[in-house]
């Protein structure tokens, strides 16, 4: 689904992704794990056209177009790009009108995400978690062979955090790939089926949760320091 090879960007004449590779297998769950400052953020910025490479290639599901991959994937960061002195129900209709989505659908996803009742009130003034949820009803009302994920539980309680993991198995298992970054390993390790983990611009371990178990035990001993 995604093929990454050689990808480098450099940032001040520093290389904040240096010959970068990375599969991310069709109809997988993958967790893409590191520390802040790793580059995970910039590399997805990279895939959608929002940051140029100095060196390098990629493909997503076939295509480098990143208008084509934008309209293919269901992507979810801080950049969700909501009119803030809107709604959060005006914002979301834009987004259903354009998507050919009816409104009892999204609706729906918002009372499970218990943001309906804050839906008249204006995105500014959303909380982190409101926001959170805002963008993942945005997400999950439509249906896309990719869905990428940048931190996605930040902000939200324990049975919203449950009920994100519910929805990405139930995609992963309609056919979806799913990319997600997260700081939250223990989720990452019982709901993802690969896993990659980045440091110094780099993918060190690429591989499916059982081939990082055997090799490492837990997959918290990735971000040990190596010699």
């Amino acid at each position: 689904m995604i093929h990454c090879k050689n990808l480098t960007k450099r940032l001040g004449g520093k290389k904040v992704i240096d010959g970068l590779d990375l599969e991310v297998p069709n109809q997988s769950i993958f967790g893409l794990l590191g520390e802040n400052g790793c580059g995970k953020t910039t590399l997805l910025r990279m895939l959608f056209g929002f940051a140029g490479l100095d060196d390098g290639s990629f493909s997503i599901n076939g295509s480098s177009d990143p208008i084509t991959i934008r309209q293919n994937t269901g992507i979810l960061w801080d950049e969700m790009g909501f009119d803030l002195d809107q709604t959060g129900e005006l914002n979301l209709n834009i987004t259903a009108s354009i998507k050919g989505i009816k409104k009892e659908f999204w609706m729906d996803l918002a009372q499970k995400f218990d943001i309906s009742q804050d839906l008249k009130k204006r995105v500014t003034s959303y909380s982190l978690g409101m926001k959170r949820k805002l963008g993942l009803v945005s997400i999950f009302m439509k249906d896309y062979p990719l869905y990428i994920f940048d931190e996605p539980t930040n902000g939200l309680d324990y049975t919203q955090q449950n009920l994100f993991w519910e929805m990405v198995k139930t995609k992963n298992l309609q056919g979806s790939t799913i990319l997600i970054t997260s700081h939250i390993l223990p989720d990452v390790q019982s709901n993802c089926s690969h896993i990659g983990y980045m440091a110094n611009g780099k993918i060190q371990f690429s591989g499916s949760i059982n081939e990082a178990l055997a090799q490492y035990n837990s997959i918290s001993n990735l971000f040990l320091p190596t010699n």
